[in-house]
């Protein structure tokens, strides 16, 4: 998920945007200034006070993002790959026993996962849902048959899909 860049660049904006504004606004009602100056200036207020309504609007929801949604998306995505962790440990483990004779080493336990779990806890944050996911495309091809290998497989693209 990409979000905006967090930045002050807006509120400093807002800030020195509010001071021409209110300087605007002040002369607008200086009472030396005949009617057409005022107008204008007054008029020139109201087109800055929009402009800073609608950088206040985007800032917050800058803002909003940043304090809700960026957190909110991490820790769905740390969640679905804690899920996705357990999952492959689970499912390394079943395979070793029912594949593998007990043995990680087996010939079939590689096939589906080559380096074990290190290849995929070494993986970046972004890669490892595609690498679980080809986990899974790989058990689902081994040759080895045992009554819970489909179930597994659609656990392990769940994992996947979700993270």
């Amino acid at each position: 998920m990409r979000l905006p860049v967090e930045s002050s660049s807006s509120w400093t904006h807002i800030v020195w945007a509010s001071f021409t504004w209110a300087s605007l606004e002040a002369w607008s009602r200086f009472e030396d200034l005949d009617e057409r100056a005022r107008g204008l200036l007054s008029e020139s207020a109201g087109a800055v006070r929009g402009a800073i309504d609608n950088l206040l609007r985007e800032a917050r929801e800058s803002q909003d993002k940043a304090l809700f949604e960026r957190p909110a998306a991490l820790a769905r995505r740390d969640a679905w790959l804690a899920l996705g962790h357990r999952r492959l440990v689970e499912a390394l483990n079943l395979v070793a026993l029912k594949a593998g004779g007990g043995s990680k080493d087996h010939p079939v336990v590689r096939e589906f996962l080559p380096e074990l779990l290190g290849g995929i806890e070494r993986a970046s944050y972004a890669d490892r849902p595609r690498l679980v996911a080809e986990a899974a495309a790989r058990l689902e091809a081994t040759s080895a048959g045992f009554a819970d290998k489909a179930d597994l497989v659609a656990r392990l693209r769940a994992a996947a899909e979700g993270t």
